[in-house]
């Protein structure tokens, strides 16, 4: 009974393991990225009045809108 009981554990133990691992690889959709950017754009007191386009595609991410004069940050 004890091999048993010690095999069980063992399987949950690697299920648990690779259960962990595959929810860690899972990558945000481009939607997903897109709202967290734009939600974070907006709650930037400095950019209220700007427009910042979010654009995403394959998981990259594209800003595009216009600035004033030629200041590099």
């Amino acid at each position: 009974m004890r091999f048993k009981a010690g095999r069980c554990f063992s399987v949950i133990l690697l299920f648990g393991i690779l259960a962990i691992g595959l929810a860690c690889t899972k990558a945000p959709d481009d939607s997903q990225l897109t709202s967290q950017i734009q939600s974070k754009l907006n709650q930037d007191s400095g950019l209220h009045d700007k427009q910042i386009t979010v654009q995403t595609a394959g998981g990259v991410v594209t800003l595009s809108g216009t600035v004033q004069g030629s200041k590099r940050w």
